[in-house]
């Protein structure tokens, strides 16, 4: 879960997992995982893909999801965050979903990014 002052900064946004660095080539493989925030993470980037996958289909994503706030315990609902005077710096739940930089390659199956909304 990216939560805290780590992701708070929208101008100084970092990723919650970051896969390689920018010009890094190999395999990885990741499945069945669900990525959150917490409302406060105005500078959270759920995945940063910057892997060259080795060969095609080396590396991938399958059944990856991204919720940016909207659950329990990430404090951006009704309650916290009301349409009628929204608190950027507690409701905020991400400066991006999923960032493949230009270096990264890769194969993406059901893999969803969504936002909390009303």
């Amino acid at each position: 879960m990216g939560t805290g002052s780590n992701f708070a900064s929208q101008a100084n946004p970092r990723p919650v997992i970051q896969v390689g660095n920018p010009g890094d080539n190999g395999v990885v493989e990741m499945s069945d995982l669900v990525i959150t925030t917490t409302g406060g993470s105005a500078g959270a980037i759920g995945i940063q893909w910057n892997l060259e996958a080795s060969s095609p289909g080396a590396a991938g994503l399958w059944d990856v999801h991204i919720r940016l706030g909207g659950a329990m315990g990430t404090k951006v609902n009704s309650a916290n965050c009301p349409t009628s005077s929204i608190n950027l710096a507690s409701c905020a739940s991400a400066f991006l979903g999923l960032h493949i930089t230009t270096f990264g390659s890769g194969y993406f199956e059901n893999v969803w990014v969504w936002n909390a909304g009303k």
